[in-house]
């Protein structure tokens, strides 16, 4: 599914997404919203899994 305005772009994740995950999850500022305090590239990857599959 795809969702587009003006300013957003919304899609279903694609395998390649886990690098753009795993860096807005590596970020300090997103850190204390979050329970985990370190993410691995093998978690990130799980994760963006998941949402695919």
């Amino acid at each position: 599914m795809i969702l587009e305005t003006n300013r957003l772009l919304m899609r279903d994740f694609i395998k390649v997404d886990w690098q753009a995950v795993f860096t807005y999850q590596s970020d300090p500022l997103y850190l204390p919203y979050n329970y985990w305090t370190h993410r691995t590239q093998k978690d990130v990857c799980e994760f963006v899994q998941m949402f695919i599959g």
